[in-house]
């Protein structure tokens, strides 16, 4: 190499790398998991969030008013809503992102790939730190490996464990 590095993008790599190997698109990969698909870019950002910056602000909230101009514009806010302003610019801002890869058509959201979908997502189950998708992935996989695992089913006995071991 002689003191040249390269620079290697791991992100699109793995993204690639998910096309290759045919995993689903974000939305269809959610459809495959029986959740419900996103209908636009827009749906990445938490509604609630957005409907409860507009109401400590005294707006009222319509998705078309995601916009930067219009929620950095908001001033006579609640001291609780403006501590959800970055936030919430925050998201648009990804959303605003994503529009520019994937495009700001109607379709868009059925290009999104897997992985960045579920980066991308702000709604998570309550107290946990994995996304919507994560969490059913999780839940999933989760289930299946306790009842493929022989110390938890057939070799949960005493002939296995000790009497302190099964209590």
């Amino acid at each position: 190499m002689g003191g040249q590095s390269k620079v290697i993008d791991l992100a699109a790599i793995d993204i690639l790398r998910d096309r290759e190997r045919g995993v689903p698109r974000y939305n269809e990969f959610r459809r495959q998991l029986g959740m419900q698909p996103l209908s636009s870019l827009t749906d990445f950002i938490n509604h609630e969030l957005a409907y409860q910056y507009f109401k400590g602000c005294g707006q009222e909230f319509e998705p078309s008013k995601l916009q930067k101009e219009v929620v950095a514009g908001l001033t006579s806010c609640s001291a609780e809503a403006s501590g959800m302003r970055s936030e919430l610019l925050y998201q648009i801002d990804q959303r605003d992102r994503l529009a520019q890869v994937y495009g700001s058509d109607a379709d868009a959201i059925e290009r999104v790939d897997a992985m960045v979908g579920i980066f991308s997502e702000n709604t998570r189950p309550y107290g946990f730190a994995l996304s919507e998708t994560q969490f059913q992935v999780f839940v999933l996989n989760a289930s299946r490996r306790l009842f493929s695992d022989r110390f938890f089913s057939t070799d949960y006995n005493a002939k296995t464990y000790t009497d302190f071991g099964i209590k």
